[in-house]
């Protein structure tokens, strides 16, 4: 039964809400009352959609990679050197700062399809405490920072929703030491 009433109740109450202000304050004020009314609630409506548009257009600019989803990569870490070493839960990490990294996008064939910009970079490569290394390997990481090393870092992995996801690693160092993970 309630539910039969509701349209009209709700009718007789925006037609009371309309013509109880036109008797007490007059047709032409109330008319302008609710233009200026109508005219602030297009003036808010505008002003979210253009914060919207303004979040929207930066969201966007973060997500430059959403093209390229699901696609391989291969990025190249060059002029870099090992700047710290971290012990943690059996396995070490490697932070290392590249003069110049460049990521090459892959098409489905495998052949480059763009190439990134370069510039400076920082990255970070486990080591996993399952690799079990040697006094002497262990030693030759450590010899990575203390003798600022040169080396060279080539990661690949698949573009993923938050960006490039490396699923394996390569270091070459000068010296002569390969390290890899996940290749």
């Amino acid at each position: 039964m309630t539910s039969r009433l509701a349209p009209v109740l709700t009718f007789v109450g925006v037609l009371a809400a309309g013509v109880l202000p036109a008797g007490l304050l007059g047709v032409d004020t109330s008319l302008r009352v609710a233009g200026a009314a109508a005219l602030l609630a297009v003036a808010l409506a505008a002003a979210g959609v253009a914060a919207a548009s303004l979040v929207l257009r930066r969201r966007l600019g973060e997500l430059r990679h959403l093209p390229d989803l699901g696609r391989h990569f291969v990025t190249r870490h060059e002029g870099a050197r090992v700047t710290g070493i971290s012990h943690d839960e059996g396995g070490v990490t490697l932070l290392v700062a590249s003069e110049e990294v460049q990521t090459m996008v892959l098409d489905e064939s495998g052949t480059p399809d763009h190439v990134s910009g370069g510039g400076p970079g920082t990255s970070r490569w486990r080591i996993p405490g399952t690799a079990r290394l040697s006094d002497a390997q262990a030693g030759s990481v450590e010899a990575l920072l203390t003798e600022a090393t040169p080396v060279r870092v080539v990661s690949s992995g698949v573009v993923g929703l938050a960006g490039p996801v490396a699923t394996g690693w390569r270091l070459e160092a000068r010296n002569g030491l390969v390290l890899s993970s996940g290749l």
